[in-house]
């Protein structure tokens, strides 16, 4: 059965434009601002402690059980990951926005 009314990024962008091929200056705007924001709350996750402060925890004897260790690890594999995509889709995002032939 196919899905009626299924909104894609393609589908939805079609919709925020209103029909139009080309973007205005205030949907311009929105988009600044939130790649602005998004890029303030990564430089904050950079300036935080709780990664040092975990070090210093779990460095404490007695501090967790083999199979604790081993939720710890895969939770900071999975940042690990997480933080690797987010550099590889910004840095895909960047290139795709070069790539955009500029009509005026």
């Amino acid at each position: 059965m196919p899905i009626r009314n299924h909104i894609t990024p393609v589908t939805a962008c079609h919709h925020l434009l209103g029909g139009s091929t080309m973007a205005t200056r205030a949907q311009h705007a929105v988009l600044q601002k939130k790649i602005t924001a998004l890029s303030k709350a990564l430089a904050n996750l950079g300036k935080g402690t709780d990664l040092r402060d975990l070090i210093l925890i779990i460095r404490q004897p007695g501090w967790t059980t083999p199979a604790e260790l081993r939720f710890a690890v895969a939770m900071v594999d999975n940042l690990q990951a997480q933080t690797d995509l987010i550099a590889k889709t910004s840095k895909d995002l960047l290139t795709a926005a070069k790539a955009v032939e500029l009509r005026g």
